[in-house]
């Protein structure tokens, strides 16, 4: 289970960050609703506490979320949206480690949207993750979500 696997990695020493993958990919948008969020609810560092224990998420902006079409259909707000409000709410952290898109009008759009999404949304900690199949449109430091 992710709680033994998290508790033996703590036993060894690591005190640093853990990124703890979700199912169905780590969706975003579907990371509540496909049962990952909760159950990732009672999962601790061997304290009790859930510092640095962070959820992998991610989200394409294509109609399948592989980036296997040109032409996108949405920005992250309606997959991230939620997803931070949950995060806040619960005191829980994302992090988003992948994102991408082909090199479109709309895509470049989306992106661009994507990225203005997310620092408001954050907790200030930031890497770059974007990232993309075809052409990279825009590197830039991504931050976790939730405050």
């Amino acid at each position: 289970s992710v709680q033994v696997a998290v508790s033996a990695i703590r036993q060894a020493g690591a005190t640093t960050q853990l990124i703890l993958p979700g199912s169905d990919y780590t969706f975003a948008k579907t990371f509540i609703s496909n049962g990952s969020a909760a159950a990732f609810a009672n999962v601790t560092n061997p304290i009790g506490i859930f510092a640095n224990l962070i959820f992998d998420v991610y989200k394409y902006l294509d109609s399948d979320n592989f980036d296997n079409h040109a032409d996108c259909v949405t920005n992250i707000n309606d997959a991230f949206g939620p997803l931070a409000i949950y995060l806040h709410t619960n005191v829980w952290r994302a992090f988003d480690t992948g994102t991408g898109s082909r090199n479109t009008d709309s895509c470049t759009t989306y992106l661009c949207q994507q990225i203005a999404f997310a620092p408001q949304n954050s907790s200030g900690e930031c890497a770059s993750v974007v990232s993309t199949k075809r052409r990279l449109i825009r590197l830039r430091s991504l931050p976790w979500l939730s405050r």
